[in-house]
């Protein structure tokens, strides 16, 4: 029972840290929302269109769309400044990002966080 109890608290504590580093790599395309939301715990939130289409079934097509936020943290803070700019001017990004194994689900809604931002000529 001892040994239930502990398994359970350590799966409790690593999902609830967000830890594990699943896979990295970047993505490209232009920004159509970037929002500051949340209830006890806002996070800067992201989505980029990737300029592509995929079938959305029933001969529907629907634009590629990808997810991303900001860590709450100095270094997702310095970040801001840089994609509302792009954003503002619809310049292409490349965004390199981390992608968590173990995702905070209460409190972002992607587990893809931004680690750097390029934006492009």
């Amino acid at each position: 029972m001892t040994k239930t109890i502990r398994l359970a608290l350590l799966i409790l504590l690593v999902s609830a840290c967000g830890v594990g580093h699943y896979s990295d790599g970047y993505r490209q395309g232009t920004l159509i929302k970037f929002s500051h939301k949340g209830f006890l715990n806002k996070s800067w939130e992201g989505q980029l269109s990737l300029g592509t289409m995929v079938n959305a079934g029933k001969g529907g097509m629907a634009p590629a769309v990808w997810e991303f936020t900001l860590r709450n943290d100095p270094s997702g803070y310095a970040l801001v400044g840089k994609l509302d700019s792009a954003m503002s001017s619809e310049k292409v990004v490349r965004i390199y990002y981390t992608q968590a194994y173990l995702g905070n689900y209460w409190t972002n809604e992607s587990d893809y966080y931004a680690d750097s931002v390029r934006v492009l000529p």
